[in-house]
């Protein structure tokens, strides 16, 4: 129902886990989900790439 692009922005646009989980849960129920939407999310402290 999301595609990954948008995951991707959700995911580094928000400054908290659960931030990420509401937005894709919205952007899943926007884009036709009826129900069953499934997230896990989780914060790493492992630095990304420049």
């Amino acid at each position: 129902m999301v595609d990954d692009n948008e995951i991707g922005h959700v995911l580094n646009a928000a400054n908290e886990p659960i931030r990420s989980l509401r937005d894709l849960v919205g952007k899943a129920f926007s884009g036709g989900a009826r129900d069953n939407v499934s997230l896990i999310v989780a914060r790493s402290s492992i630095a990304r790439p420049p």
